[in-house]
C-alpha cells in the first residue's frame, strides 16, 4: 500500500496526477484537514504537501538526501518583498528573532500548545497532537546558507523531473528566495 500524503492546498491537475503515481492522496482541497478527514485518517499520514509553509514530517524529509540534499530540509518560510525588507531591516530582524523564540517555546512546551489549541480550529486531541508533532518536525534547525544550498539542489531535481509544468520557466531557484537576516545565518 502506498504511503499516505495529505494534500492541503489546491494544485493543478497535472501535479496531482504526479503525486498520485507514488502516494495515496488525501486531498483536503484547501480546506482545514479536520473538516474533510477524521482524526484516524490523518493520524498515519507520512507528509503534508502545501503551497506554503506547512512542515513535512521528519520521516518524509529522510527521503531528500537521495535527491541530493545534505541535511533535513525546511519546509517553513516567510514571503516578503526584497525592497521592503531592505528598507525595514531592523523590523525584519526583530520579526525573525521573535519567531525563533516562539518556535523554541513551541518545541519545548506542551503548555504553550494548550494555549494556542483554540486557534487550530479543532478540539480533537488526536488532531491537536498531530498538528503539534508535524509543526515540531518541520522547524528549521540548520543555517539559512545550508537550507539554501539544499533547496537549490532539490529545485534542480524538480525542474529536471517535472519541467515547466511543475516549476515554470525558471531552471534554477531564484537568488532572492532566501533572506539572510544576519551574516552567517
Amino acid at each position: 500500500m502506498p504511503e499516505k500524503v495529505l494534500i492541503y492546498s489546491r494544485f493543478p491537475k497535472a501535479q496531482m496526477e504526479r503525486f498520485g503515481e507514488r502516494f495515496e492522496l488525501l486531498n483536503a482541497a484547501g480546506k482545514p484537514p479536520h473538516e474533510v478527514f477524521s482524526a484516524e485518517q490523518l493520524a498515519d499520514i507520512r507528509a503534508m504537501i502545501t503551497a506554503g509553509a506547512t512542515p513535512l514530517r521528519g520521516d518524509a524529509m529522510d527521503l531528500l538526501p537521495k535527491l541530493g540534499a545534505k541535511g533535513a530540509v525546511s519546509a517553513v518560510g516567510y514571503v516578503f518583498d526584497e525592497s521592503w525588507a531592505a528598507s525595514h531591516r531592523e523590523a525584519v530582524a526583530r520579526f525573525i528573532a521573535m519567531t525563533r523564540k516562539a518556535k523554541q517555546l513551541l518545541v519545548t512546551s506542551d503548555a504553550a500548545w494548550e494555549k494556542i489549541a483554540p486557534l487550530t480550529g479543532t478540539s480533537d486531541a488526536v488532531m491537536l497532537k498531530t498538528y503539534r508533532d508535524r509543526y515540531r518536525d518541520g522547524i528549521p534547525r540548520r543555517s539559512i546558507a545550508d537550507e539554501e544550498a539544499d533547496a537549490r539542489v532539490l529545485y534542480r531535481v524538480l525542474a529536471e523531473t517535472g519541467g515547466r509544468d511543475l516549476v515554470g520557466p525558471a531552471a534554477e531557484l531564484d537568488p532572492g528566495t532566501f533572506y539572510h537576516a544576519v551574516p552567517g545565518d
